[in-house]
């Protein structure tokens, strides 16, 4: 069984390429942004909202997949993009894909729990539902923040789930991203989009199975089931009150010196 980069590889290169995929994407976050994630158009407004990105500034996009959002946020904004992943194919994609594009938007191979980000490189961060497959969150967060230069911020999409742990840590200010921001000094904000995750689940699930003949036509049966496992799994979940989404909006101010020394 693939694991690790090589199975995000296989994923997302195939999303990429498949139109059913692509309809799934449109009709449960209202655009197709090849979306691995649980960004849809609600919250991606908020995005544009709380990062305000200029022209003149940088942002990075932790954990970007294959980068169709890192694109349209370059060219919503006309702010530079730096999209980041430990998929290597898929950054090789990005990369040929968005050529014509790399004086404004690039991709680079990066795995953050061993590659540190640039000091003071970026006016703006993003990670959307990235932060869990890092094996250190509490270094990750203390990097993010030092990767920040004067005046800049963090949105960070963030869901968690009450395993084992008691209901309290589905609270905002008890999650493990909240602990991992306290531990670096750094105040947020915080966006509930609980309700909203949700209901998304069960609406990837539905229409997953309305999709299910056009993902076997494509060949596509792979993608189809490790989505259609998730999207079960997700569901349960969130049935069952175990499941809570946040927005983190770390401001200029929120940064302390100890990090961006």
């Amino acid at each position: 069984m693939l694991r690790g980069p090589a199975r995000f590889d296989r994923l997302l290169l195939a999303a990429e390429t498949s139109s059913a995929h692509g309809q799934l994407c449109a009709r449960v976050c209202g655009q197709d942004l090849c979306q691995f994630n649980m960004l849809d158009a609600a919250q991606l407004a908020r995005l544009f909202e709380v990062l305000d990105l200029q022209p003149h500034e940088h942002l990075l996009d932790l954990g970007c997949g294959v980068g169709r959002l890192t694109e349209h946020l370059a060219a919503r904004t006309g702010a530079r993009a730096t999209g980041v992943d430990f998929a290597v194919a898929t950054m090789a994609r990005a990369r040929e894909r968005s050529l014509a594009k790399s004086a404004r938007v690039r991709f680079e191979v990066r795995d953050l729990n061993q590659d540190p980000l640039p000091a003071r490189e970026f006016d703006a961060v993003i990670a959307i539902d990235s932060l869990y497959f890092i094996d250190d969150l509490y270094a990750a967060v203390r990097d993010l923040a030092r990767a920040l230069r004067p005046g800049g911020r963090m949105a960070l999409f963030y869901s968690q789930i009450a395993h084992q742990a008691g209901a309290e840590i589905l609270q905002p200010d008890q999650t493990w991203l909240a602990r991992a921001l306290r531990a670096a000094s750094l105040s947020y904000e915080v966006d509930d989009f609980t309700q909203n995750e949700r209901r998304l689940w069960r609406q990837i699930e539905t229409t997953l199975g309305e999709l299910r003949s056009a993902f076997f036509a494509e060949g596509q049966r792979g993608l189809y089931r490790a989505r259609r496992f998730e999207s079960r799994k997700m569901s349960r979940m969130a049935a069952a009150g175990r499941l809570a989404r946040y927005l983190y909006l770390v401001r200029a101010g929120g940064v302390s010196d100890e990090y961006q020394a």
